[in-house]
């Protein structure tokens, strides 16, 4: 599958658990830039949004990809993983 498909169904998920993380000054500004959102979350709700409108997949499910194989995946990562 494209990067970008792979990068479009990962970035919204990796954003919402760094947000609860942090509420850093990077995604405010690129809420804000990007979107014109004032809160952070809602930017990331927003680009969600707009790779759902351009019909790009934004969930590893709709990427055709099983939970059941997230362990598989994981494992595949490391071993290619330079040491």
């Amino acid at each position: 599958m494209p990067h970008g498909a792979r990068l479009a169904a990962v970035i919204p998920a990796w954003l919402k658990w760094f947000y609860d993380k942090t509420k850093n000054v990077q995604m405010k500004r690129f809420a804000k830039k990007i979107f014109g959102e004032k809160d952070s979350y809602k930017g990331i709700l927003a680009l969600e949004l707009r790779f759902s409108k351009i019909g790009v997949p934004v969930t590893l499910e709709k990427l055709g990809i099983d939970t059941k194989d997230i362990d598989k995946i994981v494992d595949n990562i490391i071993k290619v993983s330079p040491k």
